[in-house]
């Protein structure tokens, strides 16, 4: 893993994760190949996990702008691999304005004042991505060539931005 750090925290170290067994598991839902799970809960940001070897261990990107790993313990050990989702959604997006946004991973979040009943897909910098609950696309609207979100704050107008890069994941090879 050249270039990569990965933090075996002690304070990490003892928190525990858990990826699925018994033939349930769920792959990372930016994944674009095999083997990268989704773990729970979701506070750990554990979305994006690969197993460490045949270690009771998973490294985990938490954020997507670092070249650093978190390494979790399992709960128990998935024991069956995982495919990609047949659209994955990007783990990460630039704006053209710069902003960076996560994807969401859990947590609660208010209500948008004009659209009261759309979620919020990505946390930016500085403002949200939102859609409506039932979004295929994450929030992303991929119906041309240029990809664009719908950005703000809960409280103030939404501004449709363009996305400038989206970041997927991968498994490394060799």
């Amino acid at each position: 893993m050249k270039g990569w750090h990965v933090d075996r925290s002690p304070v990490r170290a003892r928190s525990s994760v858990d990826c699925g067994s018994r033939g349930v598991v769920f792959p990372a839902p930016s994944a674009v190949t095999a083997n990268i799970y989704s773990c729970s809960p979701s506070a750990a940001s554990a979305d994006t996990c690969w197993r460490e070897g045949t270690r009771k261990r998973v490294l985990c990107l938490v954020d997507p702008w670092s070249r650093t790993l978190t390494e979790y313990l399992l709960d128990r050990d998935p024991v069956v691999g995982v495919e990609p989702l047949q659209r994955p959604l990007p783990i990460g997006l630039v704006l053209a304005d710069g902003r960076r946004c996560r994807m969401r991973v859990g947590g609660a979040w208010g209500a948008l004042d004009q659209h009261p009943t759309w979620v919020g897909y990505y946390s930016c910098s500085r403002g949200e991505v939102w859609a409506a609950p039932d979004s295929p696309t994450g929030g992303i609207d991929r119906s041309s060539r240029v990809w664009t979100v719908q950005v703000g704050d809960r409280r103030e107008k939404l501004e449709e931005v363009a996305v400038r890069k989206a970041l997927f994941t991968t498994s490394a090879r060799g």
